[in-house]
């Protein structure tokens, strides 16, 4: 049996109809007389016993795409996540080859050691934030349509149909709010920006390379460009010290 529920506006007259046109909140008699806006599409006001099988299978079918649109953020984060640990991987590795070549050379150039590190973790702190915002926006968004989902769910399980009813408005139109967001229905979702990674390791690398030329680690076989390439960066290291 139905549970009774009173009609906020009409305050004695029982919650009997639905409109499957507006899918607004349930309605009394008096709502669907005085109301004009449902004149024009009568028939889709309905019992609330037929229009509820109607909204259900509503409900069943905007629980499937968003299962299949969780799924595919799903993905994504698993994706950003892979891409957090190259980024990752390409710091620990630079860190590692710096540090072996400046203990060699500690005592002359420390300082600039410290300064080359510091290049790095400014370029690794950018790229991370970056992922880490996407992967903030994604997850949030997952998490609100997972709740919303649970939540028609638990009003179903609990034959409350009066209260699912008036759920399925809200929840649905929430959900379109977050499903409009570029983040989400754009048509290439989260792409991986697998250049922008490539550059930050060839600025890596840079700053590897240059570590490789200083002074100590040449060979006294280097060609007479990589002699010429040392003098370069000599330059840099001591003009540079100088200056402090």
């Amino acid at each position: 049996m139905m549970k009774v529920v009173l009609c906020s506006v009409h305050k004695e007259n029982p919650l009997e109809y639905f409109c499957l046109q507006c899918e607004n909140k349930a309605l009394c008699s008096e709502c669907v007389i005085r109301q004009p806006d449902h004149q024009s599409h009568i028939d889709q006001v309905q019992l609330i016993p037929k229009a509820y099988p109607v909204v259900k299978s509503r409900i069943e079918q905007l629980q499937s795409e968003l299962g299949s649109r969780i799924q595919k953020m799903r993905q994504t984060e698993q994706e950003i996540e892979h891409h957090r640990g190259e980024v990752n991987g390409i710091v620990h590795n630079a860190k590692s080859q710096m540090q072996s070549a400046f203990r060699e050379l500690r005592q002359r150039i420390d300082k600039r050691e410290a300064e080359l590190l510091q290049m790095v973790d400014q370029a690794s702190s950018k790229q991370l934030q970056t992922i880490d915002s996407d992967y903030r926006v994604h997850h949030d968004k997952r998490k609100k349509i997972e709740e919303m989902g649970n939540l028609l769910s638990g009003y179903i399980a609990q034959h409350d149909e009066v209260q699912t009813l008036d759920a399925y408005t809200n929840v649905k139109n929430a959900i379109k709010d977050v499903l409009k967001s570029q983040a989400i229905t754009s048509n290439h979702d989260f792409q991986l920006d697998s250049a922008t990674t490539q550059n930050f390791g060839s600025t890596i690398g840079s700053l590897s390379s240059q570590i490789s030329e200083m002074p100590g680690l040449i060979p006294s076989s280097a060609s007479a460009q990589q002699q010429e390439s040392y003098k370069k960066f000599a330059g840099t290291i001591y003009g540079g010290a100088s200056k402090h």
